[in-house]
């Protein structure tokens, strides 16, 4: 009877140590994989209106100055979608907006052709509605270290995994519309393409940088390597 007591006694206490090193294991608080980290591309717009006087169709001087104040308080860009619109339907009302449109294509902008919902309409019959619109990037909630790094015995995700990569993303795209949708690839150019495959197969190709190369290498201002490497390279089209 003592023999079975002290087994009955060993057998409760393996399952209270299993049990507490159980409840560790799980880690039942943080779920095992947190939301992805990803980057918010909101859209904004910018209006103004150009005042045409009645019955005129050129811009004046005033309303030109005034048109340069607001794309430069914009920070108009090429990357900037630029909407062009008239409430009139008259022939004065488009040649208006042909000379705003421009005057705005001069200035290198990207005037579309499309009037959206999203641009709203000039107040008035003598006016043109010039709308800036772009995307912009809003950057995730990092670092994100509200989880612990240690005891981590369910080899859960850290919520801090993704910032990085969601951080520097967002910090170096060029055009933030391209996060939000893709371009149209449009006309592929030929020539060109002829050019680099006939260069590939006569092997006037640059060759690629071997492992270790410096930077004066790789910027052409060193000596005999980079001589080397560069030449009979013929129209190199093909790298």
């Amino acid at each position: 009877m003592k023999y079975d007591q002290s087994k009955f006694i060993l057998i409760v206490a393996s399952v209270i140590l299993l049990g507490g090193c159980t409840e560790k294991f799980i880690d039942a608080n943080v779920p095992p994989m947190p939301p992805q980290k990803s980057l918010a591309t909101p859209e904004v717009q910018f209006g103004h209106d150009v005042v045409f006087a009645k019955d005129a169709t050129r811009l004046s001087l005033q309303e030109r100055r005034r048109l340069e104040v607001f794309l430069n308080e914009a920070d108009a860009r090429s990357a900037d979608s630029v909407i062009v619109s008239s409430t009139g339907q008259s022939v004065n009302s488009r040649r208006r907006v042909e000379i705003v449109r421009a005057f705005l294509t001069h200035r290198r902008l990207n005037v579309v052709q499309t009037l959206t919902k999203f641009a709203s309409a000039p107040s008035a019959n003598n006016t043109v509605r010039v709308s800036v619109r772009r995307h912009l990037v809003t950057l995730p909630g990092c670092p994100d270290w509200t989880k612990k790094t240690y005891n981590n015995f369910g080899n859960s995700v850290h919520s801090n995994f993704g910032c990085s990569t969601a951080t520097n993303l967002g910090m170096m795209v060029a055009n933030p519309r391209d996060l939000a949708h893709g371009r149209q690839p449009g006309l592929v150019d030929g020539e060109y393409g002829a050019r680099s495959i006939e260069a590939y197969r006569k092997g006037e190709t640059k060759p690629l940088l071997q492992d270790g190369a410096s930077a004066t290498n790789i910027g052409g201002s060193g000596g005999g390597e980079s001589g080397d490497s560069s030449s009979g390279s013929g129209s190199g089209e093909g790298s």
